[in-house]
């Protein structure tokens, strides 16, 4: 099987949510039916891949998906923000 990196992909890159794996050395994969960018955008050209996915994507995805709706907002007031709710979630996880 195929394997390639999620920048590849055809379509929205951005699908994919974001996992603890992700930020590890080895990154994380998805074997999943999909097309790539220089194939034919129709679905008889998508073929079943594995997907690798590592920090530069949760990086990406940070940016474009959660940081952009924050434009004109200053780091140090945004931080306490996602301070509170990165603590918020640890304490869900218990």
């Amino acid at each position: 099987m195929e394997t390639i990196e999620w920048h590849e992909l055809l379509g929205n890159v951005f699908l994919t949510c974001p996992s603890k794996a992700m930020i590890t050395d080895d990154g994380d994969t998805v074997v999943k039916k999909c097309g790539i960018k220089g194939d034919s955008k129709f679905k008889e050209s998508h073929e079943v891949r594995v997907i690798h996915y590592g920090r530069d994507y949760v990086v990406a995805w940070l940016a474009k998906r959660f940081f952009s709706n924050f434009k004109g907002i200053k780091w140090n007031e945004l931080q306490p923000i996602l301070s509170e709710a990165y603590k918020k979630a640890r304490k869900e996880d218990k």
